[in-house]
C-alpha cells in the first residue's frame, strides 16, 4: 500500500488519482500530473492550458486517470485520451484519429487490467494496448476502429 506524506501534496485540488503497479502514485489536477513515489514527488508534467493553448504534455485538466498492469498511464481529457507509457513517452488519441468525439470523461479498467473503458458524450470506448485497437460502442452497435496516435 503506497501512503502519501500529507506535507508534499499541494493546495491544488486533485482531479484524478491512478496508482501503478510500481507503487508509483499520479495525481491529476487543472495545472499538471504529478508522480509520487514514496510519498514524494518525483516528477511532474504540464497540461495544456486551454484558454492560452500553452503546450503541455497532457491535453487538458487530467478528468480521470487508471494504469493498466503493465504500468500504462491512461490519461482522460476534455480534448482527447493519453497514454503515457512506462517509459514516459505519451501518444494521444482523438477525433482525428477515430474517437466519435475529443472528449473523455470517465476511465475505468476491466477485470484483467489489460483493457481501459472510456467514457465519452457521444459513447462507450474500450482501449486495450496488446491489441492497438480502440473498440467503439455506439447505442446498440459494436464498431471496431484501429487508431494510431496523432503524436
Amino acid at each position: 500500500m503506497t501512503t502519501l506524506a500529507t506535507k508534499t501534496l499541494r493546495s491544488a485540488p486533485a482531479l484524478s488519482v491512478a496508482v501503478c503497479p510500481s507503487g508509483s502514485v499520479f495525481v491529476g489536477d487543472e495545472d499538471k500530473v504529478t508522480e509520487y513515489q514514496n510519498g514524494a514527488a518525483v516528477r511532474f508534467e504540464w497540461v495544456t492550458d486551454l484558454a492560452t493553448l500553452a503546450g503541455g504534455v497532457y491535453d487538458g485538466p487530467a478528468l480521470d486517470m487508471v494504469c493498466d498492469s503493465q504500468g500504462y498511464l491512461v490519461v482522460a481529457t476534455v480534448v482527447c485520451l493519453n497514454v503515457r507509457r512506462p517509459d514516459g513517452n505519451v501518444v494521444r488519441f482523438d477525433f482525428d484519429s477515430g474517437m466519435p468525439m475529443n472528449n473523455s470523461q470517465l476511465l475505468t479498467l476491466d477485470s484483467n487490467k489489460e483493457g481501459v473503458w472510456v467514457g465519452t458524450p457521444r459513447g462507450l470506448l474500450r482501449w486495450s494496448r496488446g491489441q492497438g485497437t480502440l473498440v467503439i460502442f455506439v447505442k446498440s452497435c459494436q464498431c471496431h476502429h484501429t487508431l494510431s496516435s496523432s503524436r
